[in-house]
């Protein structure tokens, strides 16, 4: 046999391209382990093509020196750092945060070595100086930008920068404004620079307070026309106050938008955005006293995401003019607060919807209706639901169940309890493939017998809340179908779980059989 291949025998290159699969937030930990590693890591075209400079830092990173976040900072623009820690609890981050700040965050003779490979760059900085955009221009291939943040307003020199990256796909920009300042004004100069990037797909705007003082206000963003021309953009969002988006209800092609803050209602049109296919509004709606009839002249809407948590809010005009929508197919309503711990009754007369999120809705009863007879994915963790709903025996076509457990600070209440009631339902739902339920000694029993006698039935228990959409068999978020190479691999593991479960507990065969002899109805 040929001797095993070892990490120390490979030649450098080969070495990279290995490493360069690790997770970026890790190479950190790769430069630690021998000189020979490190000098692979500071020197990778591969690791270098995707790079983060910021003051921020992983918390399972403790032992970072800020003497060494600057060394990498000036040889490599700050390598693959994420993650938020206070900043004074490390020796050293202090005075690297002072040097990240300026131009030395990019150093220019850095950024010419890389100007023809990097193809993401994320800019974490506090109060980011206009010059730091300056060298920017010089990343011709640049795919995506993450930048932020800046004060007050977004400099001229970060458009012009930007008008020199035509393969920008992604851009996305943080300002921070102190109270009652000038607006954020986004004009011409910004649109003639962002028509230049012929592949923008995506824009990202935030503008947030930075200190929050009893009567005051953030500054707002203002709009000028000129983004309706920007005819590749496919999804638009705003985080912060807004009270004027310019002509963007006139853009043609505009498939996603989010809008995060006060003031949208005054600013919707008659005849909105004709492409639009997924609309998310959030935290909007405890100044909302009149519903826009133009919301429901948004046919092609085939998703829908809406947030707020005042309990006294009323939903039902806003829901109402939902079931207008002909095309609506997924409703996402995690976090907001319905009167009376129940589903509003203009919701369950929503038709044709086939993914809904009512997470954290402080549910403690959910009502049969038509709004379940044609859903696919139903989600319900976080809430007050003591038993197994009896109307889910209506989500005949349902696939993804999340009953996953609540944090709740009440002492003493209880949580979800499968019973025999609670099987018989759950078990003639056929085409179940993926549920989450809570881990407890009085549960855990009879969903492994569910689990047995639905084969096809993918489960996972926790004792604490997980949202199920971080599974890996749902890759593309709660409403974004199951991956089935994914679910494979965990239902064959969830098989030998059983197998064990079964040696172990020999009433667990008796009682599947039980299920499996309940009549469909």
């Amino acid at each position: 046999m040929p001797p095993a291949l070892q990490l120390s025998s490979m030649p450098d290159d080969l070495l990279d391209l290995i490493l360069s699969w690790c997770l970026w937030h890790a190479w950190n930990s790769l430069r630690r382990v021998c000189k020979r590693w490190k000098a692979v890591v500071d020197t990778s075209p591969l690791m270098s093509r995707n790079v983060q400079a910021g003051t921020c830092i992983r918390k399972h990173l403790p032992d970072l020196e800020g003497a060494a976040l600057v060394r990498l900072a000036a040889a490599k623009a700050g390598v693959a750092q994420e993650g938020y820690l206070r900043l004074a609890h490390l020796p050293g981050v202090l005075e690297a945060a002072q040097q990240l700040t300026g131009l030395t965050s990019l150093n220019l003779s850095s950024l010419a070595s890389m100007a023809h490979s990097l193809l993401c760059l994320k800019l974490s900085i506090d109060c980011l100086r206009p010059a730091t955009c300056v060298p920017l221009g010089e990343l011709a291939v640049l795919t995506a930008l993450e930048v932020g943040s800046f004060v007050a307003d977004i400099p001229a020199e970060l458009w012009a920068s930007v008008a020199r990256m035509p393969r920008l796909a992604d851009l996305s920009v943080t300002v921070n404004t102190l109270a009652d300042e000038e607006p954020c004004r986004i004009g011409s100069t910004a649109w003639a620079a962002l028509a230049a990037c012929t592949q923008l797909s995506r824009l990202r705007l935030e503008h947030t307070l930075m200190a929050a003082y009893e009567g005051h206000d953030a500054g707002e963003i203002r709009l000028s026309g000129g983004i309706a021309a920007l005819t590749s953009l496919r999804s638009f969002s705003i985080e912060g106050p807004v009270f004027n988006l310019g002509d963007l209800w006139a853009h043609p092609t505009l498939t996603h938008l989010s809008l995060n803050g006060f003031g949208v209602w005054e600013v919707f049109p008659e005849a909105p955005l004709p492409a639009l296919k997924r609309l998310r509004l959030d935290a909007l709606y405890s100044e909302m006293t009149v519903v826009p009839h133009s919301l429901w002249q948004l046919a092609g809407l085939a998703s829908v995401q809406l947030f707020n948590d005042n309990r006294g809010h009323d939903w039902e005009p806003l829901l109402a003019g939902l079931q207008q929508l002909p095309n609506l197919a997924s409703l996402h309503m995690a976090y907001c607060r319905f009167e009376a711990d129940t589903v509003p009754a203009s919701l369950r007369r929503i038709a044709g919807l086939q993914a809904l999120n009512l997470s954290s809705t402080h549910i403690s009863f959910l009502p049969p209706g038509p709004y379940l007879g044609s859903l696919h994915t139903l989600m319900l963790g976080e809430n007050k639901l003591t038993r197994v709903p009896p109307s889910l025996c209506q989500a005949t076509a349902l696939q993804v169940l999340d009953l996953s457990p609540h944090w709740n600070p009440e002492r003493n209440q209880p949580g979800l309890s499968v019973d025999a009631a609670g099987l018989a339902t759950l078990v003639r739902l056929h085409s179940l493939r993926l549920l989450a339920a809570p881990d407890s000694p009085a549960t855990m029993l009879p969903l492994c017998a569910l689990a047995c006698a639905l084969p096809g039935l993918l489960l996972s228990v926790s004792t604490r809340c997980t949202s199920l959409d971080r599974l890996p068999a749902l890759p593309n978020g709660w409403d974004g179908g199951i991956d089935e190479e994914q679910w494979a691999d965990m239902h064959g593991r969830l098989t030998g779980l059983l197998v064990a479960m079964r040696q172990a507990h020999p009433a667990l065969d008796e009682l599947a059989a039980k299920l499996s002899a309940l009549p469909a109805k």
